[in-house]
C-alpha cells in the first residue's frame, strides 16, 4: 500500500477513519499474530509505515471498537457455549472424583452462617473485654 501523502496541514473529516479501515486486516494480523500487543507500538509502526495523519486517541477509539470489543464478545460467546449447568457434576482435580457443583443459594447460606458465627464470636469477645474493664 502506498504512503498517504499529506498535501495540507488540516485533514478532511473522515480521513483518519479511512486510514484506519483501509489497513484494518493488516492491523488485526499484526495484533493477533505478529506480537504487536501494545496499541501504542502498533500505532507508531503503522503511522511510520503509511504516514498516517490521525492522532493516537483516534486510533485507540477505532482499535477498541473494531478489534477489542469483537474479541471480548467472541470470548464471551465461546464461554457461554461451554458453560455447564448447576446440576452437572464436575471433576475434582485433587482425587479425580466427581462432585456436585454447589448452587448459589447453598453458597449464600454457607456465607451467611459464617458471618453469623463471626458476629456471635465478636459479641462474646466484646463482653469479655467489658467484664475485664469493670473488674479493674
Amino acid at each position: 500500500m502506498q504512503k498517504i501523502e499529506k498535501d495540507c496541514k488540516q485533514t478532511r473529516r473522515g480521513d483518519p477513519t479511512r486510514e484506519f479501515h483501509s489497513v484494518l486486516d493488516e492491523i488485526r494480523d499484526l495484533y493477533e499474530n505478529k506480537g504487536y500487543l501494545k496499541q501504542k507500538s502498533l500505532f507508531e509502526f503503522m503511522k511510520e509505515k503509511y504516514g498516517w495523519t490521525m492522532d493516537y486517541s483516534t486510533f485507540t477509539r477505532h482499535f477498541n471498537k473494531e478489534i477489542k470489543k469483537k474479541e471480548i464478545k467472541k470470548e464471551s460467546d465461546e464461554a457461554g457455549s461451554q458453560k455447564k449447568s448447576d446440576s452437572e457434576p464436575i471433576l475434582n482435580k485433587e482425587d479425580n472424583t466427581t462432585i456436585q457443583k454447589e448452587t448459589n443459594d447453598d453458597y449464600k447460606a454457607e456465607i451467611e452462617a459464617e458471618v453469623m458465627a463471626y458476629g456471635k464470636k465478636m459479641r462474646e469477645i466484646k463482653e469479655i473485654i467489658e467484664k475485664e474493664g469493670k473488674e479493674k
